[in-house]
């Protein structure tokens, strides 16, 4: 076990070194000039002089491998860089947002698995049942309707309609049940589709037959042997999803005023304020290949029987 954390720990190291270079590649070829952008945005004037003399201290007149790992010098500090718009440092930045992003990922994960693991459960014991058309129908229905519009159903219904909760969010509990029900409806409709084949696929496999012909209780079947194998299928389903929510949520933070690190970057696309882009991007891909091994690992807890060294 140590030697597979061993080999995904030095495959991380080879990802956000891929990661890193695209990203900031793509941040060079963008049109636009960063030191006109960073002196505009901070409200000083374009003079030539002053432009040429920041485009030195930034320095954008040195050659592109030697800014790249000048910068990559500074990340494996952990220094980001400081943002275009405010001159703060970037890490500084996402951190903040990450205050508000992890509590809106994490509040949608949950309700999403309270409200698709027993309608995934129910939809496949009780097949091709009333029950299960209904199920079907709200799943279709949920992934079928983007977040975004979902958001705008759940404004006009619950604001407008009614006014029963705040259309901007004001970092307060009340403020986040819509952002958390437009993340939460979409994955809903995914997680009891998936929930549902996976434990379908559990109840056809022979071993039920054999527990059922001894007599073992439907319930026990269920939730002692249909479930306990399902695991895996379900870890990976909701560490994918933890890595979606945490990138993903772009629109929905926007959407409701949310400071997290969906609308920061948002709003740093609207100003080509790269830094903070950059150090997005890097950050997304480290949680993404970090909840990857995650996964794996608890893998190993639930069946020791993997064996990873091999």
């Amino acid at each position: 076990m140590g030697k597979f954390i061993g080999k995904r720990l030095l495959q991380l190291v080879f990802v956000l070194f891929a990661v890193s270079f695209m990203t900031f590649a793509l941040m060079y070829i963008a049109p636009g000039d960063p030191a006109e952008r960073k002196l505009t945005a901070q409200g000083e004037a374009i003079d030539p002089e002053v432009l040429e003399a920041e485009r030195e201290k930034m320095g954008l007149n040195q050659p592109f491998v030697v800014r790249y790992f000048s910068w990559l010098g500074g990340v494996c500090t952990g220094n980001l860089g400081n943002s275009y718009v405010d001159n703060r440092p970037v890490i500084t930045k996402l951190a903040e947002g990450m205050t508000y992003t992890v509590p809106l990922a994490l509040s949608a994960l949950a309700v999403a698995l309270a409200i698709s693991l027993p309608l995934g459960i129910l939809s496949a014991v009780y097949r091709n049942s009333v029950l299960d058309v209904i199920v079907q129908i709200f799943s279709f229905i949920g992934n079928a309707l983007p977040n975004f519009l979902i958001a705008v159903l759940l404004i006009f219904f619950f604001c407008i309609q009614n006014s029963v909760l705040p259309v901007i969010a004001n970092n307060s509990f009340i403020g986040l049940i819509l952002p958390t029900l437009s993340l939460a409806i979409p994955m809903c409709g995914r997680f009891i589709k998936q929930f549902r084949g996976e434990v379908i696929e559990q109840l056809e496999k022979t071993y039920i037959t054999g527990l059922r012909v001894r007599g073992v209780k439907e319930k026990k079947i269920i939730f002692g042997n249909v479930l306990h194998n399902s695991s895996a299928a379900i870890i990976t389903i909701t560490g994918l999803a933890i890595g979606t929510l945490m990138g993903g949520s772009v629109v929905i933070e926007s959407i409701f005023r949310w400071p997290g690190v969906g609308k920061l970057v948002m709003d740093a696309i609207t100003a080509r304020d790269y830094p903070v882009i950059q150090g997005f991007v890097l950050v997304m891909a480290v949680i993404y290949v970090l909840i990857n091994l995650a996964t794996d690992i608890l893998y190993r807890v639930i069946d020791p029987r993997i064996d990873y060294e091999k």
